[in-house]
């Protein structure tokens, strides 16, 4: 699991200059520099000369077009991963930029939990940035270092597309919904979809987040619908917040446009362009993340039309972030791919860290290709998706053992105070108000633990904020830890009743039960005041008979009573406690009961929100 929790920007912004050059700007909290981009490597298959600098080369486009052809074809002198990732680190990177980077770095030393993600910026309407976008940037390797960039989770690479406006953040909703859509048309090759679809849905195995799943001909309750209308359908009926498609896809030779390949309902291709995908996804405001696990989805089209590509045209419909592919990749690497990525995202990582783990396994399964660069992250928005950390079967048992707990401890002693012995023995072992005082005194530690793990619970399902809430999910099994771990599937009142039962149990009863323990027990032990003088019911009892004895007898006998002896057995019965303690018990309960008064709160806040769209 990664330990970067959010990232410092470290934006790279290109221009093309007048004299046919390249500049550079990179904008990161320790300022602006800016440089000139250096000498691109040349294509060995083609050049033979040294290449040129930026001021040098007459047509700058026809340089970063050759480069390009050279990292989509083997060339005749092969370079590796390492030697081209230098090259393109040592043309980003003149000296102006590498210290700029590495001051930005620096500040981020001392803080563990804090990245910086490389944020590399491009206006696909300018021809000579719409080429610069096609270079395997993800391969930028620091030779000082021996490390590829893309492949840290504390120096990740996105890419951010030039548009106009901005896109609305909004707080994620307490449960996270994910649309997973799988396509392998019978006259297309063969994809084995359902490993990868298995390792996604074992990922997110916790009570806050639902997974969906449209699968083409393999559903007969749909075999009239194909698999493009069964998806608009599902998104206009529910919200999501990640769509995954997985299948085929690539870029149009002739229409130079990007495709996706969905199912008819007998099982044949549907092409279906990015454009038109993206217009389907419009108006679905409440999508933050779309990965598309299928080959070309991240390529621009063309020099001319560069946004009709898929993850493009994603990006300009206004999806805050687009995870898609570069080039084809094999299908075992892909489910791995989909494993880690949606392993990390479920322990609470952020997109970019994931990203870059699974980055890591892909180059640890096959170092001697390119495959683990192929996934390339267009982001609008910054905090792209903040998954709600994983609330795994630890916090629940946790919750059931301290409820049970603090359930028998002030039941048993409350039945013993109203000598009901519940265990053998109990009745001749304690004296009822000692143990009213064990119940208090033992009681308040658990209640305070149980209602730090409700609130540790309540803090992993966040609730939106009432300005730009999402719809939620109303049950209480989301709003609680699951008593006992037995989760009611498909019965949701027979949910909520089973939760709202233990809410009671585990909290309420047991706090109005050490409530009344508190009030008898005052009432019936005498307190050391400053004066040591005992006041008590007790107390109070043998003076309202005392002057009944004094009137009687002069020998303080009642018959054969002797009253001075009933005297000294009655003071010897009274409880003797330090003053500060009553009002010690006092002040713990009263905090108690406000604490807990806040958690319950918070539920009903949690069932008072409406589901409404936001703005």
């Amino acid at each position: 699991m990664s330990t970067i929790s959010s990232y410092a920007l470290f934006d790279i912004r290109f221009k093309p200059t007048s004299t046919g050059g390249i500049a550079t700007t990179f904008e990161s909290s320790q300022g602006t520099v800016s440089a000139s981009l250096g000498p691109l490597p040349e294509d060995p298959a083609s050049r033979d000369g040294p290449s040129k600098g930026p001021e040098e080369s007459p047509d700058r486009g026809e340089a970063v077009r050759d480069l390009v052809r050279m990292t989509r074809r083997p060339a005749r002198r092969p370079q590796t991963n390492e030697q081209l990732g230098s090259r393109l680190f040592a043309a980003l990177f003149a000296r102006e930029g590498l210290e700029h980077l590495d001051q930005a770095i620096a500040t981020l030393a001392s803080k563990p939990h804090r990245g910086l993600c490389l944020r590399l910026h491009f206006d696909l309407n300018d021809p000579i940035q719409a080429r610069l976008s096609q270079l395997p940037w993800e391969l930028l390797f620091r030779p000082d270092q021996q490390r590829f960039l893309a492949q840290s989770d504390r120096t990740p690479i996105v890419r951010h597309l030039a548009l106009p406006g901005s896109v609305p953040r909004f707080d994620l909703p307490a449960r996270l919904r994910i649309l997973l859509v799988a396509a392998s048309p019978v006259d297309l090759d063969p994809l084995d979809l359902s490993p990868e679809l298995d390792k996604i849905r074992g990922s997110w195995e916790q009570d806050n987040v639902e997974v969906k799943v449209l699968i083409g001909r393999q559903a007969p309750q749909h075999q009239h619908d194909d698999l493009g209308t069964r998806l608009r359908e599902e998104l206009r009926r529910g919200e999501y917040h990640v769509l995954h498609f997985m299948g085929h896809g690539t870029i149009d030779p002739e229409n130079l446009d990007g495709v996706l390949f969905l199912e008819t309902s007998d099982g044949i291709a549907s092409r279906v362009s990015g454009e038109h995908f993206a217009h389907w996804l419009i108006n679905h405001r409440s999508l933050r993340l779309v990965v598309l696990n299928a080959c070309s989805t991240g390529q621009p089209a063309g020099d001319l039309e560069p946004f009709l590509g898929v993850a493009p045209a994603l990006v300009r419909a206004g999806i805050p972030g687009v995870l898609a592919m570069q080039d084809p990749m094999p299908d075992a690497l892909a489910i791995a791919f989909s494993r880690v990525l949606y392993q990390s995202l479920a322990s609470g990582t952020s997109v970019e860290a994931a990203l870059s783990q699974a980055r890591v396994e892909l180059y640890a399964l096959r170092p001697d290709t390119r495959l683990w660069s192929t996934p390339v992250l267009f982001e609008r928005d910054p905090q792209i998706l903040r998954i709600p950390p994983k609330v795994g079967p630890a916090l629940s048992k946790t919750w059931t053992l301290l409820g049970t707990s603090h359930l028998i401890l002030v039941g048993a002693l409350f039945l013993r105070n109203r000598s009901i012995p519940v265990i053998p023995n109990l009745r001749n072992m304690l004296d009822g108000d000692v143990g009213a005082f064990l119940a208090i005194f033992f009681g308040l530690p658990l209640f305070y633990l149980l209602l730090y793990t409700t609130n540790a619970h309540l803090r992993n399902v966040k609730l939106p904020k009432p300005a730009n809430q999402l719809p939620i999910d109303r049950r209480f099994s989301l709003r609680l830890p699951v008593a006992f771990l037995a989760r009611i599937q498909g019965r949701r009142l027979v949910e909520n009743l089973y939760q709202v039962f233990f809410l009671i149990a585990f909290l309420i009863a047991p706090m109005v039960l050490q409530g009344y323990l508190f009030v008898r027990l005052m009432n019936a032990t005498a307190w050391e005041r400053h004066t040591d003088q005992p006041f008590a019911s007790d107390w109070e009892h043998f003076l309202a008979y005392a002057p009944l004895v004094e009137g009687v007898t002069d020998n303080y006998r009642i018959g054969s009573i002797d009253t001075r002896e009933w005297v000294r057995k009655e003071l010897d019965n009274i409880t003797y406690i330090p003053f500060w303690m009553p009002w010690g018990l006092l002040l713990a309960e009263t905090v108690a009961v406000c604490a807990l008064a806040i958690v319950l709160w918070r539920l009903v806040e949690a069932q008072g929100h409406r589901k409404s769209r936001s703005p």
